[in-house]
């Protein structure tokens, strides 16, 4: 750290672009100790340029954006420093999350023929049953790769690989 500045009050002048600081003090530093120490009763630090816009950043969940725009944001946090695994995995999920139709058609082809004979509602209730282990495997798998237990992209796409592999071996078992 070179310079500390603190003010008991701020205000930013839309005129001269510059923050007005009242009641304060500024020290800078040299080799680890205080190199000069000023008081002032109102300063305009040429460095503070930024203005009040910058500090008013718009906090959106990963749900919220489109996948460019989650893209460029994680990709902003991660040259920042800031882990971003939890929404990799929101990135990778988002792409996925539509292959989830074929899928759950694929695996349902095999049921339909197989249900056929037991009736309307045995049927609805195995794809129900199928629907909901479906989410709750995408749901603990999320819940791994948040954490740091799978990768990113295994946690993101692993459902749809389970779902669609479960899909082709019945399909296959499938009596003709």
């Amino acid at each position: 750290m070179r310079r500390r500045i603190f003010a008991k009050r701020g205000r930013w002048s839309e005129s001269q672009h510059v923050w007005v600081l009242e009641g304060g003090w500024v020290r800078d530093f040299a080799d680890g100790s205080i190199a000069h120490y000023e008081q002032f009763t109102a300063a305009a630090p040429p460095e503070l340029t930024e203005p009040p816009s910058y500090f008013n950043r718009e906090v959106r969940q990963a749900f919220q954006m489109s996948l460019p725009e989650l893209g460029t944001y994680i990709d902003g946090l991660h040259r920042a420093g800031f882990d971003v695994t939890n929404l990799t995995v929101q990135w990778h999920k988002k792409i996925a999350y539509p292959l989830m139709a074929p899928v759950s058609m694929l695996l349902a082809i095999p049921f339909a023929f197989l249900v056929g004979t037991r009736g309307a509602l045995g049927g609805v209730a195995l794809g129900v049953g199928i629907g909901v282990t479906y989410w709750a495997m995408a749901a603990l798998l999320e819940a791994m790769g948040s954490v740091g237990q799978l990768p990113p992209l295994l946690s993101g796409w692993s459902p749809d690989i389970i779902f669609f592999f479960l899909g082709m071996y019945f399909f296959f078992k499938m009596p003709t």
